[in-house]
This record gives C-alpha cells, sequence and structure tokens, in this order.
C-alpha cells in the first residue's frame, strides 16, 4: 500500500496513515488499513495486531474491520472510524484504550 490513496496524520515522531479503500478499483475491501510508523519510516503499529491485543486482554472475539476516518480528539489520542467499531488509541503506550461498537 502507498501513501498516494491516503488520509496521513502527522503527530510528533508519528506518521499515521489511513489507507484509503477503493471498491471500484479493487474486488474487496482491504481490512486493517491503519498503521503508524515513525520518523524514519519504520512501521510503529498497526490496527490488526492493536485489535488482537485489545481483544485478548478484555476476553474479546477479535474483529478486523475497515476504517473509513482517523481523527486526533486529544494530545496523544487517536479516534478511529470503522464501519462496525470505533476505537480510540493512546500513541504514546500504541494501545487501544476503548473500543465502541457502532452496530
Amino acid at each position: 500500500m502507498n501513501d498516494e490513496n491516503s488520509k496521513v496524520i502527522k503527530l510528533s515522531n508519528q506518521r499515521i496513515v489511513l489507507y484509503l479503500n477503493e471498491p471500484q478499483n479493487s474486488k474487496e475491501w482491504v481490512a486493517n488499513n491503519i498503521k503508524s510508523y515513525d520518523s524514519d519510516g519504520n512501521l510503529n503499529w498497526e490496527i490488526g495486531i492493536l485489535l488482537e491485543e485489545y481483544a485478548s486482554s478484555n476476553k474479546l472475539e477479535y474483529c478486523e474491520d475497515v476504517y473509513f476516518d482517523i481523527l486526533v480528539i486529544a494530545e496523544n489520542r487517536l479516534k478511529c472510524i470503522g464501519f462496525n467499531n470505533h476505537c480510540e488509541i493512546d500513541l504514546i503506550k500504541s494501545k487501544i484504550v476503548r473500543l465502541m461498537n457502532n452496530r
């Protein structure tokens, strides 16, 4: 995936990228389409792994999602808007701190 069809948010030493899906150009949606990179371009985290960790630590069933927006909601706090779930990520801890079902 490249940054061409994406939304990018830059916060301190992180670049968070939401890779936008284009169903008219592909046969299926790409799930777990958010990644964070450090200032050198190295991967910090990807949403799928954070979701797995959150599900495991909260005794929930893991559920991947397709995200269509990301927003800064507080200093070092990111909100990810998905079709089935929204989540809040603490960018310092690189950890999901809240998962909300929107169905």
